[in-house]
């Protein structure tokens, strides 16, 4: 299920199941299966024309981090560009992707 949804996220994404689930009941797949289908579909993603799946990014990103305990929104927004939104809410805006992923890294 998570592999099917995934292959709307990019058009050339593959992706190799290695178990199935239902409610909190999961169906692994053999060990012996599993390796040969990773090495397979590894070797198959690895062997692909990916000039034409270049992901373009949007010009400007917001992250939105709602926390459990209130105390730790208002920790956080000493970090540069975080602001409360509410109580428990902080939210932080960026043109680069990079800041988003820096600001996650240390606020999460």
């Amino acid at each position: 299920m998570l592999c099917d949804d995934s292959k709307d996220l990019h058009p050339k994404l593959i992706t190799c199941p290695v178990k199935d689930g239902i409610g909190s009941m999961t169906k692994n797949f053999s060990t012996v299966d599993t390796l040969a289908s990773i090495r397979e579909l590894s070797e198959k993603a690895l062997k692909q024309n990916l000039s034409d799946a270049v992901v373009i990014l949007p010009e400007s990103f917001e992250l939105e981090v709602c926390f459990k305990e209130h105390i730790r929104a208002e920790r956080v927004t000493w970090f540069p560009g975080v602001k409360r939104k509410d109580d428990n809410t902080v939210t932080f805006c960026s043109n680069d992707y990079f800041e988003i992923l820096r600001t996650v890294r240390w606020i999460v």
